[in-house]
C-alpha cells in the first residue's frame, strides 16, 4: 500500500514471527502489495551471552538496502532479568524500544547477525485495503 491511508483499511492485524538468525543479510519481513506493515518491536535472544553482532537494514522498494542497526548485541539493555552469575543466562534486547519502524510495499527487512544461535522475534502490525 504506497502512501496508505490508515483510516481507510479495511483490515489490521496484529502478527508476529520467530526463527533463528541467519548470517549474508537474509530477508526476515517482506511488505506485500496492498499492505502496509508497522514494526513495532524486534528481540534478540543471545543464548550465550558472547559478543555477537546484529545489522538490521531495509531495503526500500526499488532501492539500496539503508541500515537501521549495527551494534554488538551484548551491550544493548538487557530485558532477561537474569542472574549475572548464571553461565546459563539468555540475554533478550529490544532494538525498536523507543520507536518503530514503517514499511510499503515492496519494502524488505533483513536481519544479518554473527551467529545462527541468535534467534529473533519480530512483532509488527500489518494493514491491508483489501
Amino acid at each position: 500500500m504506497a502512501n496508505p491511508n490508515l483510516l481507510a483499511a479495511t483490515s489490521m492485524y496484529g502478527k508476529s514471527k520467530q526463527a533463528a538468525g541467519g548470517t549474508g543479510n537474509p530477508a526476515i519481513l517482506t511488505c506485500a502489495s496492498d499492505k502496509f506493515i508497522k514494526v513495532t518491536a524486534l528481540f534478540l535472544k543471545n543464548p550465550s551471552g558472547t559478543v555477537y553482532w546484529a545489522t538490521l537494514s531495509m531495503t526500500k522498494s526499488g532501492g539500496s538496502a539503508i541500515e537501521i542497526f549495527s551494534s554488538d548485541i551484548t551491550h544493548l539493555e538487557d530485558f532477561s532479568g537474569g542472574d549475572e552469575q548464571d553461565t546459563q543466562q539468555i540475554h533478550v534486547y529490544n532494538i525498536f524500544k523507543d520507536g518503530v519502524l514503517y514499511m510499503e510495499e515492496g519494502d524488505v527487512l533483513n536481519l544479518d547477525v554473527e551467529n545462527a544461535g541468535v534467534v529473533y522475534t519480530l512483532c509488527y502490525e500489518e494493514y491491508d485495503d483489501a
